[in-house]
């Protein structure tokens, strides 16, 4: 007979949209943080480097620097996605999410053994497809997990436990989680076996990094150019994030504007106004979340702050300021629904002798308090662990910052957006062979008792019925993509197509939406130029489930290219609204890269393309070279949106 372990060896994991957070319990001793590379904060970056290892954490982000087309920072923004392209290789979410669990794994196994108990955190609002792809990565990981606990739960039993704040049962809390690039408000009530959800809702597009932004903007305007290379721009937004974490904590600090050198002084009263714009929808969001409640904020016995972004001394502010609540505050909020998730419910827990703070946070310094019970690391200094890559075979490119979202308790799915994409490379004198089995990106996660969408024959053009309160574009009437794709323009350039494009059609969990994949691959001809470079052309159609959803797609996504990106440029004359951008780093002068990216939105349909030309031999892109190739660019993306919406 097994004799269970009285007291197990225990690992939460909190995976973040942007960082991974582990705590470890060892038997008999206190909840304590998992170091990676000597940080709590573990960041959910993967890399897939060319030799087809998948790479987490800062070694992605440092590799990230010579190759950022293989990086994909955000990997829980991509669970809809069947796969994601790294690269030029097509690579399961389920494996990014996995790679990212097994480091963790690997860390935890070298502090303690394998964990006897696993218990991961979860958005709210995911349904039973989501989670299992949580629990299906972590499976791949090598992890038993023994539980899932709703993000929000968590919180509200780290501060439980804690000792400072009363709770009785009945008694409701709010949680206010705002990260990098979300945040996250919710309503819990405390029942007899713990905490309840009773309503919770998000933004997926506003965070710390919304703040960054805005200060970037000012700096902008009263400096112009603030540099002048890559380097620059991640020195200049590394500067600026350290000058917002520093202003938590003192009154003034300065930025540096790595184009002249000069030092920007910035003070706690100039950062909260232009940080204000930013945090307000935030606040209201939270505001409206206890007024759709109908509870009383006399009846609402905390309010919690957690998530990086809401140690900003503002944040508390706005917040007491709109719902007269003090919120309470803890030194490391990134770190509490993952310590929270190994707590006991609040009628047996110990406070954890954590430092908490309650009320506004005031104009000066954050006031100081004990540290919480030091971190554990195995000690390594080596690397993350490899996972093999699956073969390309199609993808979707990295995905705009998500819209708002109201999410009621009994959500399975918001639905699946559907994405169509067209990959070309090229290689003179050599056809860069790609590899794959012809299906294209296998399907996204459909929900369970999902409708399922019968093929159809090919209509006059996919637009919805007439008459029909439908949105404009039905990816029902969405036959093969491939035939559409007009490459005339570009003939000029390519000499032949090599072999028979490839082509999958993937209908999506919510009805009208879908995803089709085409894959074609030309040679090169040898002349002007031209003949020594890789060119790669990347075409994506994608039908959302309204129009306004695909205004906030196209929104964030031009908010995007504005801090990342050159550009964009108004592009008229295709679809309701288009731009251009170019790559950051990629000039329209002389250089070894060319790119030229164009973004479109026509109701309720997105459209993408991108051209990326890269020479291998030495020398630089004429001018002229590059106006040839943007044009016919160009002139295929326009023509190939007109035969896919049209035809």
């Amino acid at each position: 007979m097994t004799v269970p372990n009285p007291s197990p060896y225990r690992l939460a994991v909190d995976f973040g949209t942007s960082t991974t957070v582990a705590m470890v319990q060892r038997p008999d001793g206190p909840i304590r943080p998992l170091l990676f590379d000597g940080s709590p904060l573990l960041p959910s970056a993967v890399l897939l480097d060319p030799a087809g290892t998948l790479h987490t954490g800062r070694d992605a982000v440092h590799l990230a620097r010579r190759w950022p087309e293989c990086l994909e920072p955000n990997p829980k923004r991509r669970v809809d996605e069947g796969s994601v392209l790294l690269g030029e290789r097509a690579v399961e979410v389920v494996d990014l999410v996995a790679a990212v669990l097994r480091r963790v794994a690997v860390e935890a196994a070298q502090v303690g053994g394998p964990p006897d108990e696993v218990v991961l955190t979860r958005p709210v609002g995911w349904g039973p497809v989501r989670c299992g792809l949580l629990t299906g990565a972590a499976a791949r990981a090598g992890m038993a997990v023994d539980r899932l606990v709703p993000e929000p739960v968590g919180a509200a039993r780290y501060f439980a436990g804690s000792g400072r704040v009363d709770l009785p049962v009945g008694g409701h809390v709010l949680t206010f989680d705002l990260g990098a690039g979300t945040s996250d408000v919710a309503l819990l009530r405390r029942g007899d076996a713990g905490f309840d959800v009773v309503r919770s809702a998000g933004l997926d597009d506003l965070g710390g990094l919304d703040v960054d932004a805005a200060l970037v903007a000012f700096l902008r305007s009263r400096y112009g150019q603030l540099w002048h290379d890559e380097v620059g721009r991640r020195a200049l937004w590394d500067d600026v994030r350290g000058a917002k974490e520093m202003l938590s904590r003192t009154a003034a600090t300065f930025v540096t504007v790595p184009a002249t050198g000069e030092e920007v002084p910035l003070g706690r009263g100039q950062f909260d106004e232009l940080a204000r714009p930013a945090l307000e929808p935030a606040v209201t969001l939270m505001r409206r979340l206890v007024e759709q409640a109908g509870v009383a904020t006399g009846q609402i016995r905390g309010l919690f702050l957690v998530g990086g972004a809401s140690r900003t001394p503002l944040v508390g502010t706005l917040l007491h300021d709109a719902l007269g609540i003090a919120p309470t505050i803890t030194d490391q909020p990134e770190l509490v629904v993952a310590e929270g998730a190994l707590q006991p419910e609040p009628d047996r827990a110990v406070p954890s002798g954590a430092a908490l703070a309650t009320g506004p946070l005031p104009p000066g310094p954050l006031p100081p308090g004990p540290l919480p019970p030091g971190p554990l690391s195995s000690g390594r200094g080596s690397g993350p662990p490899s996972v093999g890559a699956p073969p390309a075979a199609g993808g979707v490119p990295p995905a705009a910052r998500g819209r708002s979202r109201a999410v009621p308790i009994a959500l399975v799915l918001a639905g699946v957006v559907a994405a169509v994409v067209l990959s070309v490379a090229v290689l003179s004198n050599a056809l860069r062979k790609v590899e794959g089995t012809g299906d294209g990106v296998s399907a996204g996660p459909t929900a369970t008792g999902a409708r399922s969408i019968p093929p159809i024959s090919p209509p006059a053009s996919i637009l919805s019925s007439p008459g029909s309160a439908s949105p404009r574009y039905s990816f029902d009437n969405v036959s093969a993509l491939c035939p559409k794709i007009d490459l005339s323009p570009l003939k000029p350039i390519f000499e032949k197509e090599d072999e028979a494009p490839l082509s999958s059609r993937n209908p999506g969990v919510v009805p009208g939406t879908g995803r089709a994949d085409c894959i074609r691959s030309v040679h090169h001809v040898p002349a002007d130029g031209l003949s020594d470079s890789i060119v790669t052309l990347s075409f994506t159609l994608i039908v959302e489930p309204s129009a306004a959803d695909a205004t906030k797609e196209y929104d964030s996504e031009r908010v995007n290219h504005e801090k990342n990106d050159a550009g964009p440029t108004d592009a008229p004359g295709v679809g309701e609204r288009a731009f251009t951008y170019r790559a950051s780093g990629d000039r329209p002068g002389p250089g070894s890269q060319a790119f030229l990216g164009l973004e479109v939105r026509d109701a309720n349909l997105r459209w993408s393309a991108q051209i990326e030309a890269r020479r291998i031999a030495e020398g630089p892109w004429s001018q002229a070279q590059r106006t040839r190739i943007e044009s016919a660019f160009l002139a295929s993306a326009r023509q190939s949106f007109t035969n896919a919406t049209t035809k």
